[in-house]
């Protein structure tokens, strides 16, 4: 913990500066997905190949959708409670957590982000990283569950007044949370444990 004054912080900032590094890794995305398209076109597909060329397209049509809703989030500051649905809390915290867009780093394995059961607790924690945590260390996150509560916590959290982000999602936390200290405990029922196990990032 630095021992210079907490930084106020701004969820509205803080969620332009997130949906602008998601912009750059789905278009990074999209340009492979068309690249790869291109090849197939140019050399043909293999009869076993087919079902990956239609999801290929699938993913496309996937991705271009993801870049209009990501574009107009960049252009208005629409309210968080917007974000709760469809794919954006998964996107979000996807890259919060280093691993640029889901498509690409199959994010569905539970081992890779934490699954939530309540998509609010996505969007809270994707803000939280975003803040908190200095964007070239959040490999050192760590994450687990704990009598079916999400533990997450990280040794390098900036000095954070985080009481913007504390009224807005502190009803997700439970006993034992530190914000500011780089320390989250969610509520049983917010995430979900699967069988497979976890590991943090």
């Amino acid at each position: 913990m630095s021992a210079e004054p907490p930084q106020p912080t701004d969820l509205d900032i803080t969620l332009r500066k997130l949906a602008d590094r998601a912009f750059t890794a789905t278009l990074h995305r999209l340009r492979g997905v068309r690249g790869l398209l291109h090849g197939w076109s140019q050399v043909g597909v293999p009869v076993q190949d087919l079902p990956q060329l239609d999801a290929r397209f699938d993913e496309d049509l996937e991705l271009l959708a993801r870049l209009d809703w990501l574009r107009s989030l960049l252009q208005q500051s629409p309210p968080l409670e917007r974000l709760e649905g469809g794919e954006a809390p998964l996107v979000l915290l996807a890259c919060a957590m280093g691993h640029g867009s889901p498509g690409e780093n199959q994010l569905n394995r539970a081992q890779v982000i934490p699954q939530p059961v309540q998509p609010v607790g996505a969007l809270s924690l994707a803000l939280w990283l975003e803040e908190a945590i200095p964007y070239e260390a959040v490999s050192n996150l760590k994450w687990s569950f704990a009598g079916d509560s999400l533990h997450v916590s990280h040794q390098q959290a900036r000095n954070l007044d985080c009481a913007p982000w504390t009224q807005r999602f502190g009803s997700l936390l439970a006993e034992g949370s530190a914000p500011h200290q780089g320390q989250l405990v969610y509520r049983r029922g917010i995430f979900r444990e699967l069988s497979t196990g976890q590991a943090g990032s």
